[in-house]
């Protein structure tokens, strides 16, 4: 996440903040109605962000969230259920 934040600070000045603010926001989401988003393969569900390409991957535990990754959806997606499973 630190990386894609600079690499967007690089593009625009300002926009790497604005990708870390809407990582907090889908997490704030995710915290409060995890079972909403896309169940991947179980129980791996993917919220993804609204002006980035990407999703944040998790799991929902009793009594908490796990985030599991952030990735960009324009790779591979073999490639991003790999890096996901292997965490």
């Amino acid at each position: 996440m630190v990386q894609a934040a600079l690499q967007y600070e690089r593009q625009r000045r300002g926009l790497g903040g604005v990708f870390l603010d809407e990582i907090a926001r889908i997490e704030r989401h995710v915290s409060d109605a995890p079972g909403l988003y896309q169940l991947v393969e179980a129980p791996i569900r993917r919220a993804t962000l609204r002006r980035f390409p990407f999703g944040l991957f998790y799991l929902e535990e009793l009594d908490r969230i796990v985030v599991l990754a952030c990735l960009d959806l324009r790779r591979d997606p073999q490639m991003i259920g790999v890096t996901v499973a292997r965490r």
